[in-house]
């Protein structure tokens, strides 16, 4: 649970993007297609990758972060919810010290918003979590920010909600079908079963599955999904203690209860498409340069999902 963390669209990016997006194992993997969205969204994306772009975004996520953080720590202490919640910040893990120069020009854009980090070099880092290999050469450290199982998580805010009198509709039935508009404005949902269901206020959350949504009211949502790959190990020898990423691949690692999560890669390929199982291998391959004998451990889950 990253607050503020620096958007996508950063200055010089799309640039970067483009060095990448025809390799299937980088962090960003664009498989070609004659697709006039696809081409429509790319556009868009390069022409927000601007500093006065980043810095609006900046203010608002910067912002958010901070009610972000509250939420949480209301819902968890309302709740009760176990989900391995560690409010311990988290780490810009480098293996260059290019990289950790640039990690660390990147503290400014937090530090104007009460955000507070610092750069710790390979040996500190060491000595506070001996799980990171001596190829690291140091890492930013971020004071907020929190790791948890989400699973974990959205079953007890589940269970909590329930308790509370919430009806939670599920399964092929309930799927939405589209917004209903009502004297100009949204005053409910159809549903697949070809039900109304009125509402006071309805909030139009569906993930990579919005645009299509809004779509029905006519509001167009410049939307691509993305998908990225997870794996999760088991019986890992030495697991961080903080959560993070490693810089140099953009694979984010989570410790969660004991296991770890390496997650990571964007690839822009529509939906249903077949993975790449090489970007699920890839999470493991890269990550041991930056965790000691990750090669010992046991393999869990892994699934791959859309952003």
């Amino acid at each position: 649970i990253v607050y503020g963390h620096p958007p996508l669209t950063r200055p010089g990016v799309s640039m970067q993007g483009l060095k990448w997006m025809f390799d299937p194992n980088s962090p960003l993997y664009i498989r070609p297609r004659l697709d006039g969205d696809l081409v429509r969204w790319l556009w868009t994306f390069h022409r927000h990758c601007t500093t006065a772009h980043f810095e609006r975004c900046m203010s608002i996520l910067a912002h958010m972060g901070w009610e972000t953080s509250r939420g949480f720590d209301l819902m968890l202490e309302e709740a009760s919810i176990e989900c391995d919640w560690r409010s311990s910040g988290w780490l810009d893990v480098c293996l260059g010290s290019d990289s950790l120069a640039e990690a660390t020009r990147e503290i400014d854009h937090l530090s104007k918003f009460g955000y507070t980090a610092r750069t710790i070099d390979g040996d500190e880092l060491r000595a506070e979590d001996p799980a990171f290999t001596d190829e690291v050469v140091g890492a930013v450290r971020y004071d907020q920010s929190a790791t948890m199982d989400p699973t974990a998580f959205m079953k007890g805010l589940r269970e909590d909600l329930r308790r509370r009198g919430v009806e939670i509709l599920e399964g092929a039935d309930a799927g939405v079908e589209r917004l209903l508009v009502e004297e100009e404005r949204i005053g409910g949902v159809r549903l697949a079963d070809g039900s109304d269901l009125r509402s006071g206020r309805v909030v139009l959350a569906a993930g990579t599955w919005t645009g299509p949504l809004a779509a029905t009211v006519g509001l167009e949502v410049p939307l691509e999904p993305a998908r990225g790959y997870h794996r999760e190990l088991e019986a890992v020898p030495h697991t961080p203690r903080t959560g993070g990423v490693f810089r140099e691949t953009f694979i984010a690692f989570t410790p969660m209860f004991d296991r770890l999560r390496l997650a990571g890669t964007l690839e822009i390929a529509g939906h249903g498409r077949p993975w790449t199982k090489s970007r699920l291998d890839n999470l493991v391959a890269a990550a041991g340069r930056y965790v000691r004998e990750l090669d010992r451990s046991r393999l869990g889950s892994e699934w791959a999902g859309y952003r």
